[in-house]
């Protein structure tokens, strides 16, 4: 499953190695992974997925159908993230590739 998980990641128009550096940093390459938010009232709240991927920003359940415990959809959702910040890792991400 490593090797679909790293050939999913690199099949994108980012850097390979960086976004490899940030997914083994924010999950350890587990696509199950969820973290909790502290202190919110909302159970399904915090980051989940191999990108760690936030499920709600500012109280608003965000990525609606997605399912970001699914390998191909979690690295989408990291992909868009990343091209909307203009190439760039933060702020979505607590991981960076330096």
């Amino acid at each position: 499953m490593t090797n679909d998980i790293e050939r999913l990641v690199c099949s994108r128009a980012w850097p390979c190695l960086e976004a490899l550096t940030v997914m083994w940093c924010e999950s350890g390459g587990d696509p199950a992974t969820f973290v909790p938010w502290p202190r919110t009232a909302t159970p399904d709240d915090g980051v989940a997925g191999l990108f760690q991927i936030a499920t709600h920003a500012n109280g608003v359940r965000q990525w609606v159908g997605w399912d970001l415990y699914d390998p191909a959809q979690n690295i989408e959702a990291a992909f868009i993230l990343w091209t909307g910040n203009g190439g760039a890792w933060a702020p979505d991400f607590a991981c960076l590739p330096y």
